[in-house]
């Protein structure tokens, strides 16, 4: 299990049952420093994959290795892999950036904005169903006006709210 501390720039890995924490990365250690604010962890094979602001990390499982994987994006809050179509889904930063819900091939190529311009904080991605659910923060002008749980295709199209989600997304 691997859990980032956005506020101190660190990911630990646990065993599956909650003990033995590790710190692996530490953004504060020499040669570690692309552990900035780690977001929207995922293990894709032998590597473990962050958002942070400047693009996607990523390193051994171990933390070693820590590199940059793709500069396109801004800070992806939250990002999953789709082992079927081969892509990464993510959810990228509006409070302080431009946003968006997008999709890219797993080498990094066809960088596609699915829904532009929204502020989502989680994303879930059902690849058997094709469906995307955000929960995304109210931003007027956008085709996420209310705070809520949306739903949408996996491609961005058939948006829709169908839930809420209380005083906080998480």
């Amino acid at each position: 299990v691997y859990v980032s501390d956005y506020s101190i720039n660190t990911i630990y890995r646990f065993d599956a049952d909650g003990t033995n924490p590790l710190k692996i990365l530490d953004g504060a250690v020499p040669g570690q420093e692309l552990c900035n604010s780690p977001e929207a962890l995922m293990v894709v094979g032998d590597k473990l994959y962050w958002g942070s602001p400047g693009g996607i990390f990523r390193s051994n499982l171990d933390g070693s290795s820590p590199e940059l994987y793709n500069s396109a994006l801004e800070f992806p809050l939250d990002m999953q892999y789709d082992h079927e179509r081969n892509k990464i889904y993510l959810v990228n930063d509006k409070e302080s950036y431009s946003g968006g819900f997008f999709s890219l091939n797993y080498d990094g190529s066809a960088l596609t904005e699915n829904i532009p311009d929204i502020d989502g904080t989680a994303l879930e991605v059902n690849t058997v169903t094709g469906k995307v659910y955000i929960a995304g923060y109210a931003s007027a002008g956008t085709v996420m006006p209310d705070n809520g749980i949306y739903m949408s295709n996996i491609d961005g199209t058939q948006l829709s709210k169908i839930g809420e989600y209380g005083a906080k997304a998480t």
